[in-house]
Order: C-alpha cells, then structure tokens, then sequence
C-alpha cells in the first residue's frame, strides 16, 4: 500500500535535510536522516504556484490565510495576510522533529495541517487532532475530486473526504523504496506527486498511481501558466496580488517589491520552509 481560491479557494500550503535554512536554534541535529521506523514507539492522539484546492468550496464569508510549521505553528491571518493572529503550538524552538508541521490545506469547509500529527479546523483558529493513519509523517497535502490526499515519508498516501476521518491510499511510488514525496498538487482533474528520486506521478484518487514524468527531475513541483514545473523549495506563497514566506521566526509579505515582516512567531518557531505547501486560504 503505498486547492488561492478558483473563485473562492486557494492552497498554498521526513526528517533529515528539511531543517536546510532554519535558524540553529530551531533545529533538531539529533533526529535521524530519513527517519525510516522512527514513529515506532508514537501515540498520535485521537484525533508551488499552488495547487487547485477547495473548488468544491462555497465561495462565502471572510478570506482566511493559515500558516503552519515547526514546534506544531498554526497560525491565521482574515486580513489578506497583512496582520497574522490567533496562534497555537505545541512545543517551543520546534526543529525537524514530530511537532513538525509541514502541509496546510483546505476543501469541504475545511483547513487540514498536517506533520506526524494530524489537524483540523473550520476556522483556523480552533484545531482537533486526529488520528494518522500510516504513521509516518505528511510532506504535502492537496483538495481535489471531492478529497484531501497527503503524502510523505516513504511515499505513504493518506486520504479523507471529510479533513477528519483519514485512511490509507496506495503508496505514490510503489515499488521505488523507501523514497519521499515532497510535493502533491491537485490540477486538471488528477492529484501531481513528486519525490525525491525526481518522479512525477499521477492519480485520480490515489488509489492507482501512474509514472506521469520519469524524468521531471525535482521533488519540489508548483503549478505555473497551465503546467507542472519544478519550483525551488523556498519559493514563496503566491496570492492575488500579494506573496507570503516564512523568514526565521517570522511571517514576511511582499506586494511586488522587497518582502516585509508582518508577523513575528512566538515559541522560536517559524512556517516550515516549503512556503507553497505551508499556507493555505480558505473560508
């Protein structure tokens, strides 16, 4: 076994090397590189350019922006990204450890952050946990086709139509090892997986993956002009007329020039650094 909003809704939102560019003091140089097996002895509580998520969303209410990242962040902003409130977290100077957060998404009326853990919320501002289905942790997440699907260590597929009840889909890369996907995209009626190896994959439903691209050549993919390209990691969060990125310990906005700080996060924490895959807009 192994969605910025189209008229509405938007999604910008292992362990090892995802600590590349965080501040020392957040990160964990003790966690092992890949972090094969290392959820064994874990109880999960009950509980790019960006994707094409949400479309199945009213287009109602007040835009809402959440961030997520390291130490468990959750954070929201209902101003466009210009002021960021209404934080929660669940351990301080987080590094590339299990509070990690590293996917944001929303569909259904519904945000999703995901990590080892898995959250939830209609709002952004008040959050349930639920259970991980795999145990292994969660690098990207997308709407579409009426459903989130995750993926991550070892290139496990997770799946839910609600945000809270997730079960297992068939693994993204098969047969390839144990090799991370680090980007899902929703576009064009099919969910986009990257991993490491710089496989492209593609599947309706995640219940069978096809080789889309053998020879794509990045694990980290965006969605630019119509087509899947690959993106660096860091590239920022791309709004309507505006951009967001994680800085060290803060939240940074540029409306065409030079970035800003708009939000300073508390605890040592930050947005985790795959902007596109760390924010995420919904109402």
């Amino acid at each position: 076994m192994r969605f910025w909003w189209a008229l509405g809704l938007l999604v910008w939102a292992g362990c090892g090397d995802d600590d590349v560019g965080r501040d020392a003091s957040v990160r964990d140089a003790s966690r092992p590189d890949g972090c094969s097996g290392c959820a064994a002895d874990v109880s999960f509580p009950d509980v790019g350019a960006p994707p094409d998520v949400g479309a199945d969303a009213p287009d109602t209410g007040t835009p809402v922006i959440v961030a997520v990242g390291y130490g468990g962040l959750r954070v929201r902003s209902t101003d466009l990204g210009q002021t960021f409130t209404d934080e929660r977290h669940t351990t301080e100077s987080g590094g590339d450890d299990m509070a990690l957060l590293r996917a944001a998404a929303f569909g259904n009326g519904r945000f999703v952050a995901l990590g080892w853990s898995f959250f939830s919320s209609e709002d952004g501002r008040t959050w349930d946990a639920h259970d991980n289905p795999h145990g292994q942790w969660a690098g990207a997440v997308a709407f579409g086709n009426g459903m989130f699907l995750a993926s991550g260590g070892g290139g496990y597929c997770a799946r839910s139509t609600s945000g809270t009840d997730w079960a297992q889909c068939t693994d993204v890369n098969g047969d390839a090892g144990f090799v991370h996907v680090r980007s899902v995209l929703f576009h064009e009626g099919a969910f986009h997986a990257a991993d490491q190896d710089g496989v492209l994959y593609r599947s309706t439903d995640g219940d069978v993956w096809e080789v889309e691209d053998a020879s794509f050549g990045d694990a980290w993919a965006a969605i630019v002009d119509g087509a899947i390209v690959p993106r660096a990691q860091d590239a920022p969060w791309e709004g309507d007329g505006f951009s967001l990125r994680g800085g060290s310990g803060v939240i940074q906005r540029s409306t065409g020039g030079g970035f800003e700080d708009v939000y300073d996060i508390p605890a040592g924490n930050g947005v985790f650094q795959a902007h596109r895959f760390a924010f995420a807009i919904g109402r």
